[in-house]
C-alpha cells in the first residue's frame, strides 16, 4: 500500500517541479547588486532561464544575451521578466516576450527580430513596444506607471547597409512609430503614446544615466574588459 500512495503522489504532483530548466542566455556583465526572482545571486557567465526575473539593484546593472544574440541591458533599479522565449537556430524563427516592470532597458535586437522583426515584444506598465529590428530603449517609471521609448538606430540611409529600424509604441488608445534615430515618445497606462518628437538633451540625458551605475566599481579595469568581452561575445560591438 506505501509504495502504490508514493506512486499516487507522485503522479499527482505538478509536472515542473521534475522539468529541468531551460537556458535561454548568459550573463556577460553584472556590476552591483543583480539578482533573480528566486533569490539567484547573478554574475558574468551565469545562465539565464525561461521565466526568469532579472532584479538589478540600485547602483547596479547587467547585460544579458539571450540564444538569438538579442542583447539586453539593463539599468540600476530595474525588474525584467523573460516571459516568453522560443529559438529555432537552424531557421531564426522563434518569438521573445518580455516585461518591464520598473526601470530601464536597452534592447539590441538578434536573429528572431531579423528574421520576424514582429516576434520581439516589450511590455511595460503603460503598453506595448513591437521592434522591427533595432536598438532602442525603454524607460519605466513604476511610481506613475509614465513610460518613456527612445530609437536609437540605424536609420533609413545609414552607411554601413544595415536594414533600417523601427519601433511600433501602442496600447488601446493608439500606437506611433518611431523610424528616425532619436525619435522619442511617452505614454500612460490612460493615456495614448504622444506624438514622436526629437528628443530633448533633458530627457537624453535621462536615458544615460540611468543605464550607468553610479558606483566605484564602474571605473575598474576589471570591469571595462568584461564591458568589452560581453560586446565581444554579443557579436555586436560598436
Amino acid at each position: 500500500m506505501k509504495k502504490i500512495f508514493i506512486i499516487i503522489l507522485i503522479l499527482l504532483l505538478p509536472s515542473k517541479l521534475f522539468a529541468q530548466k531551460q537556458v535561454i542566455g548568459t550573463v556577460t556583465l553584472a556590476i552591483g547588486e543583480v539578482k533573480t526572482n528566486d533569490n539567484r545571486t547573478l554574475s558574468a557567465g551565469d545562465p539565464i532561464y525561461f521565466n526568469d526575473t532579472v532584479i538589478a539593484g540600485d547602483n547596479s546593472k547587467s547585460q544579458i544575451i539571450l540564444l538569438d544574440e538579442t542583447v539586453m541591458m539593463i539599468g540600476a533599479g530595474t525588474e525584467l521578466i523573460i516571459d516568453e522565449f522560443v529559438f529555432n537556430p537552424e531557421d531564426f524563427e522563434g518569438k521573445i516576450t518580455t516585461t518591464i516592470k520598473q526601470g530601464s532597458i536597452k534592447v539590441l535586437s538578434g536573429k528572431i527580430s531579423e528574421t520576424n522583426p514582429e516576434d520581439l515584444v516589450v511590455k511595460t506598465p503603460a503598453g506595448t513596444i513591437g521592434t522591427r529590428g533595432t536598438e532602442f530603449q525603454a524607460l519605466v517609471d513604476e511610481e506613475d506607471g509614465d513610460s518613456k521609448i527612445l530609437l536609437i538606430g540605424p536609420g533609413p540611409n545609414n552607411t554601413l547597409g544595415l536594414r533600417p529600424g523601427e519601433v511600433e509604441v501602442f496600447n488601446q488608445f493608439g500606437s506611433v512609430i518611431l523610424d528616425q534615430p532619436f525619435l522619442f515618445t511617452q505614454f500612460t497606462q490612460d493615456q495614448a503614446p504622444q506624438e514622436p518628437i526629437v528628443i530633448s538633451e533633458q530627457d537624453f540625458n535621462d536615458f544615460v544615466r540611468i543605464l550607468e551605475a553610479r558606483n566605484e566599481l564602474s571605473e575598474d579595469e576589471q570591469i571595462q574588459e568584461a564591458v568589452k568581452e560581453g560586446l565581444l561575445i554579443s557579436g555586436k560591438e560598436s
